[in-house]
């Protein structure tokens, strides 16, 4: 299977030519996190995308009474009696676009010239924040979410979005339904962009070298970089102590964070996102490498969880669980049907986190040799 856009090229930048003083952010619903990012004084606060729901004021009510402290201009693009070219985007330095119907929102940007408008704020350093369908009118395209969205697609729009990054997001992961809707997405766009798909407490920071998904709590996940390789490593050696008991605990005394390793990794992904790395106040929490590769007797495409290391410091506190997801989620996007993993068989904590997750043995093993002590290896799969 050929794999082609971004995937194959590894490209990190966003389209465009809007240069980002400040990280553009993509959201589902609350803004906090977003804003413990930018940190916005005056906001210019675009409720378009909620003209024409049964429960606009509703809607709309629910973003304006997140600006809590912010100075707030709000403008309708829809209100026939303001122009295209406010000069409202002159006096502000960041703008909110609100959730609702990302269609409707997408034609009233085109069709009132703010699209253009935007996109010269953004080049003068304005920065952005869109939720729900705010977020996915940044993105390349709305063809993601043609069949999965409550909207309907009007068979005259051409969905080629706003371009501002090249990530589509795909927002409120965490309603009901919409899982399964977003996994049949990411596989059947496999390829042709960078996508994520994000809760309602999380948005996505895009900066030109890449992207960072954040959540309410303050913890993020990103690709990995040179840098975080010595980290990556301690927190492998920190995991590998406290929770394989079967091995001589002095022969891992004696270890050095093997901090080359990783950083080989790093360099030979083929795209960033194989390789993720979790953090919060405290430092790196977690690492995760996944990515396309076959396994002997192995159906279709499947990809493999290569590495999967959490600090003993955050066992117990979920995020080591969306870090995975995520990881599995960019196997999606990588056209794989199935995953598989390797773990000790001796391994009980990190099995029992395998199986609450729903993966499964299929009865492989292998056998190796690591500190001079026998290992043998279960393996597990899942359906993607």
């Amino acid at each position: 299977m050929q794999v082609a856009g971004w995937l194959a090229s590894g490209r990190r930048r966003p389209y465009g030519d809007v240069v980002r003083n400040r990280p553009t952010i993509l959201g589902s619903l609350r803004l906090a996190a977003a804003f413990d990012v930018i940190a916005p004084e005056r906001v210019l606060f675009v409720p378009t995308a909620a003209n024409g729901l049964a429960d606009r004021n509703a809607v709309v009510d629910t973003y304006r009474e997140q600006f809590d402290g912010v100075d707030v201009i709000e403008y309708d693009v829809d209100d026939p009696g303001r122009s295209s070219d406010i000069d409202a985007l002159a006096s502000v330095d960041t703008v909110v676009m609100s959730g609702g119907n990302p269609y409707h929102l997408l034609r009233s940007l085109r069709t009132s010239g703010f699209d253009r408008a935007l996109r010269a704020a953004m080049a003068r350093g304005v920065g952005y924040v869109g939720v729900s369908a705010g977020a996915l009118v940044a993105g390349p395209t709305l063809e993601p979410i043609a069949g999965i969205s409550p909207f309907d697609r009007p068979g005259d729009l051409d969905l080629a979005a706003l371009a501002v990054v090249d990530v589509v997001v795909l927002p409120h992961d965490d309603r009901q339904g919409r899982r399964v809707l977003h996994e049949q997405s990411l596989m059947a766009h496999a390829g042709a962009h960078p996508m994520l798909a994000i809760t309602d407490d999380e948005v996505v920071a895009v900066r030109d070298n890449g992207w960072e998904l954040r959540s309410t709590d303050r913890r993020q996940i990103r690709p990995a970089v040179d840098t975080d390789a010595a980290a990556i490593a301690e927190c492998f050696l920190a995991a590998g102590r406290t929770a394989w008991t079967f091995l001589d605990p002095a022969r891992f005394a004696e270890l050095e964070p093997p901090e080359a390793s990783w950083r080989s990794r790093i360099a030979e992904r083929v795209v960033p996102a194989e390789l993720l790395v979790a953090e919060d106040a405290s430092g790196l929490r977690g690492v995760v490498w996944a990515h396309r590769a076959p396994d002997g007797d192995m159906p279709g495409t499947p990809g493999e969880v290569d590495a999967f290391y959490t600090h003993p410091r955050t066992w117990g506190s979920g995020g080591g669980r969306r870090l995975l997801d995520l990881a599995l989620d960019q196997l999606r996007c990588a056209g794989c049907d199935n995953a598989f993993l390797y773990t000790e068989e001796r391994n009980e904590r990190a099995r029992r986190v395998y199986e609450a997750a729903g993966w499964r043995t299929d009865g492989t093993v292998r056998d190796r040799r690591y500190l001079d002590a026998p290992i043998r290896e279960v393996r597990y799969v899942r359906p993607l």
